[in-house]
């Protein structure tokens, strides 16, 4: 019987006594302890909690550390029977902190430690090597905020080499880490994010799912996740203004939150299109608000390969993306979604109108973009290649469950 007790108060200074730390049978499995900043919301999160539960099923031990904060993803962790810490305070120049990282990886005796954005490593790789950890993983999921500073990347070139593998999540990145910030070539692996099909999945009935969820009837279009400068979002509220000169019963859907939603709401009621927005705000249910969308866009000026596109292919949902990262090695314009120049709000205005007028091309493309997540971007897919970089290939699944078509 596996058996819970709350965790060590030195590891959750600030968070409430529903932390958990595990304390179950003494086998020795192989641990992997992911640090990532919070447990919040975002797809670098949600990407941690993931591959955490996928590696559950595979016999590994995962176990979450959260350097700033906990979060809504606490919930998923606790219900899965995972291990989490949060360690508020720590800050790379405080030994302190250190120490105290230090006597965590004692404590939790990691065969792995995987450290997600920069931050993460330069706070845990000084105490991941003091407490004999042999395998140090990295992963970046994007690069633009590193450009701003030389230091940054002189730094991370440093500690690349105490790593075995420093992942990207796209090809599209892997010429900045070797060039701009000088990471061998040789350390250098891309491992794209993966999806969990049997939770991102197209409804059995769309109508009906939208009314338990209390979303809006009619065809409805839009994205998920932070309302963030670099999110691009008044080009969506533009094309949905465009859209709704001919159509006006098409809705505009945002599932999210974040600094630029007050004036998200001000630009769509000077578009005359706030009766037709709906903010839905921050959702634990985004795979079922997903699938009940008829198009997914994203905007983005930058993304490196972001999790919402892939979870909305998922579930069947066409896809309009601007040309940004790694989305064109995922995106087959025409084929499994639709690629777009960031700014352009007037195309993807047409690919709306165009596919709220052809039910069965928006199928067609939906079960493409679903084939192809299914062949390249599955959760299995990311945990088996994870489990190689770690120096664990080989343990078998623990659920002999046929895939998800």
């Amino acid at each position: 019987m596996i058996e819970f007790t709350p965790a060590p108060r030195s590891f959750t200074r600030g968070v409430s006594d529903t932390s958990w730390a595990w304390a179950g049978a003494a086998s020795r499995r192989p641990t992997v302890v992911q640090v990532v900043q919070s447990l919040g919301r975002g797809g670098l999160e949600s990407m941690s909690v993931n591959l955490a539960v996928g590696l559950q099923q595979v016999g590994v031990r995962p176990v979450l550390v959260a350097l700033d904060e906990g979060g809504v993803l606490e919930e998923r962790l606790t219900e899965a029977g995972i291990e989490w810490h949060v360690v508020r305070g720590v800050h790379y120049a405080d030994v302190r902190s250190h120490w105290r990282m230090l006597r965590l990886f004692r404590q939790l005796r990691p065969d792995v430690v995987h450290t997600h954005h920069f931050a993460a490593l330069l706070n845990s790789a000084p105490a991941a090597r003091l407490a004999g950890v042999k395998s140090l993983v990295h992963t970046e999921h994007a690069y633009q905020y590193l450009g701003p500073s030389r230091g940054y990347r002189a730094t991370l070139r440093t500690l690349s080499r105490l790593l075995r593998t420093l992942v990207v999540v796209g090809d599209e990145l892997v010429t900045y880490y070797e060039k701009s910030v000088g990471v061998a070539r040789g350390r250098l692996r891309v491992i794209p994010n993966g999806i969990d099909l049997s939770r991102y999945r197209p409804p059995a009935d769309r109508a009906a799912r939208r009314q338990q969820l209390g979303l809006p009837s009619g065809f409805l279009f839009g994205t998920g996740g932070r309302l963030a400068p670099e999110k691009n979002l008044p080009m969506l509220v533009r094309a949905a203004a465009r859209v709704r000169e001919s159509r006006p019963e098409l809705r505009l859907l945002l599932a999210g939150d974040g600094g630029e939603r007050e004036a998200l709401e001000r630009l769509a009621q000077e578009l005359g299109i706030a009766d037709a927005t709906t903010f839905l705000g921050w959702r634990t249910d985004l795979a079922d608000i997903l699938a009940c969308l008829d198009v997914f866009a994203l905007t983005s000026w930058t993304e490196g390969l972001p999790l919402t596109v892939l979870e909305a292919m998922a579930c069947g949902v066409p896809v309009a993306a601007t040309r940004v990262g790694d989305i064109p090695n995922v995106i087959g314009d025409g084929e499994s979604g639709f690629l777009l120049d960031p700014d352009d709000d007037a195309a993807l205005a047409r690919v709306v109108l165009s596919l709220a007028d052809r039910p069965s091309e928006r199928r067609q493309i939906g079960e493409a973009g679903r084939a192809v997540v299914r062949a390249r971007y599955s959760q299995e897919a990311m945990v088996d290649a994870y489990l190689d970089a770690y120096g664990l290939p080989g343990l078998v699944r623990a659920s002999d469950a046929p895939r998800v078509a």
